[in-house]
């Protein structure tokens, strides 16, 4: 099996997932391997850490319990090929293991020929050592691993998250992530048959075509951070998730990423048995699918209040209101862009008070203090029974993002918020708040910010 397609030699970072189906006994299993830093002080330090962390947790999401993790000292050439070991004896028929590798990777002169470009991918281990003359030491190729995944009956699904020039970077800030080494030649003193390295079904998601790089932050992986994204909306969708379909997501988000960054756009591209690409990676057993309770529309609220860094002052001259008096809101707005304002009472019922009917574009032309519905005018905000308290949330954000378009079927001025379009605007809202970044230099405001704010009604 071919699990990396770089074409040019040289170090450079990759992270690696593999979704696997497997023998006939056994458990869920999950390996993850991650380095941030090398015992050859020569090979770059990574976030490896980072990526790690974002991994477990969506690993957790797609059903798997038993996860092993393997960082840094423990993340050997002995130790990760043990690690790939322990996952091909202890999962059985039916069941799933999950291996996920954050770190350097190369390429070398493939030997046996089974390899198009005529180059084996090689991974970098913790106690990888550069000797300086051309060769490196303690390395694994990716033969290796085919035959360790090859004892695993069943299905793979392959997650990679890799630059693919010697010269180029994963970097943001000046964090780079690669270790230009050109000529890499091996004194691993392995012997891999042609045999043992034939390919088996898979399906595979790569971060970006091989003429492209892929990009790291210091907040994980770009192509990470997506696939984060990705399982997380299903997970609140109650849907499934292909890697047709993540692909797809994380190509949206990546997009965008690089374009406030100022950093050339790069595709994310899936291979493999078209069928294994249409399957979904979710276990039955996770939380997708599942209906949402009472007091959902709140929990996506306070999430995504959560996930936004910056926020947003609001205020009212009072904090309780008499049913049927007059209420006003004061919002400081930072710049130019755009302002969605939800309530929820103690009914759970979101409604979305601004924009309106009266006031479908919600363009705020300048920063400034803005009062509501005085500055706007057309409407008015009036305290409505039973008493009890009442939550109002607002979203400021440069780009145009309203809430109203969503939702246009009903006449009154104040529509209610439905749990879909939550949900979709939530997983917006958080794309943003998660891949937000800025060039070097860049001035142009806060991007996305909240606000909350509590009333009470008697």
């Amino acid at each position: 099996m071919e699990i990396v397609k770089k074409r040019a030699a040289g170090v450079c970072a990759l992270s690696i997932c593999f979704f696997l189906s497997s023998m006939a006994y056994g458990e869920d299993r999950a390996l993850l391997v991650g380095m941030t830093d090398h015992q050859d002080s020569h090979i770059n330090s990574l976030n490896g850490r980072k990526d790690i962390e974002i991994a477990r947790k969506f690993v957790q999401k797609l059903g798997y319990g038993n996860i092993k993790i393997l960082q840094d000292r423990e993340a050997t050439r002995d130790g990760i090929l043990a690690g790939l070991s322990w996952l091909a004896e202890g999962v059985g028929a039916g069941d799933r293991a999950l291996f996920y590798y954050s770190g350097h990777g190369a390429q070398m002169r493939d030997d046996n020929g089974d390899e198009e470009d005529g180059k084996d991918e090689i991974f970098i281990p913790w106690d990888t050592r550069l000797t300086g003359n051309g060769t490196i030491e303690k390395i694994i190729i990716d033969d290796e691993i085919n035959m360790l995944l090859g004892r695993i009956a069943g299905k793979t699904f392959v997650l990679l998250d890799s630059c693919h020039s010697g010269s180029a970077t994963k970097s943001l800030n000046g964090t780079a992530k690669t270790v230009p080494y050109e000529g890499v030649r091996t004194k691993a003193n392995i012997t891999v048959s042609k045999e043992d390295s034939q390919e088996k079904g898979y399906a595979a998601l790569s971060a970006c075509r091989d003429d492209q790089t892929a990009i790291a932050t210091p907040n994980g992986s770009l192509f990470t951070l997506a696939m984060k994204v990705a399982v997380e909306e299903t997970e609140r969708r109650g849907k499934g998730l292909s890697l047709n379909e993540a692909r797809e997501i994380c190509e949206d988000i990546i997009v965008e990423a690089t374009a406030q960054m100022g950093n050339k756009p790069y595709h994310p591209v899936v291979d493999g048995e078209e069928s294994l690409l249409s399957e979904n990676i979710f276990m039955s057993s996770s939380s997708a699918g599942k209906p949402a309770s009472s007091g959902e529309a709140r929990r996506q609220f306070e999430g995504l209040l959560a996930e936004i860094a910056n926020r947003l002052n609001i205020s009212t001259p009072k904090s309780s209101y008499r049913i049927g008096s007059p209420i006003s809101l004061t919002v400081d707005v930072p710049q130019k862009g755009y302002l969605n304002i939800v309530c929820i009472g103690d009914d759970e019922i979101p409604v979305l008070l601004y924009p309106n009917r009266e006031k479908e574009d919600n363009y705020i032309g300048r920063g400034m203090r803005l009062k509501i519905p005085n500055d706007i005018g057309g409407f008015r905000w009036t305290a409505e029974g039973p008493p009890g308290e009442i939550t109002i949330y607002a979203f400021y954000t440069e780009e145009a993002i309203n809430f109203w378009q969503k939702n246009q079927t009903k006449n009154e001025t104040f529509q209610e918020l439905h749990l879909d379009q939550i949900i979709t605007t939530k997983d917006l809202l958080s794309r943003k708040a998660s891949i937000k970044v800025s060039a070097p230099g860049n001035k142009e405001g806060m991007g996305i910010a909240a606000g909350k704010l509590v009333l009470r009604v008697q």
